[in-house]
């Protein structure tokens, strides 16, 4: 709501949804990739979640333009969520894999 006394409210709220997006999301699905549930903290994961969306998506969208992808808003978006579906696949093999229910 801060953003909104400088800025106009769609752009406000396209920054505030695109931040949590790209920072916190891929993160913070891959976070449940590397460590279990019961392993770390909420304030631990956000923190991870934060960490783990600055390295990897970068990484991601860097890796995917040297074999030819342009690097343009829609691009990253799809990418991004192309990288949160990994971790929600590697996710749910995981718990498939040891007969957790969902």
């Amino acid at each position: 709501m801060l953003l909104t006394i400088w800025l106009p409210p769609h752009v406000a709220y396209r920054t505030v949804f695109g931040a949590i997006y790209l920072l916190l999301l891929p993160g913070y699905f891959w976070s449940h990739v590397f460590w279990k549930t019961a392993d770390i903290e909420v304030l631990e994961r956000l923190v991870l979640s934060l960490a783990l969306s600055i390295v990897l998506v970068p990484l991601f969208v860097l890796s995917l333009n040297k074999l030819g992808v342009k690097i343009n808003a829609l691009n990253i978006l799809i990418e991004t969520f192309a990288l949160i579906a990994i971790s929600i696949v590697i996710i749910n093999s995981k718990k498939i894999k040891l007969h957790i229910p969902l």
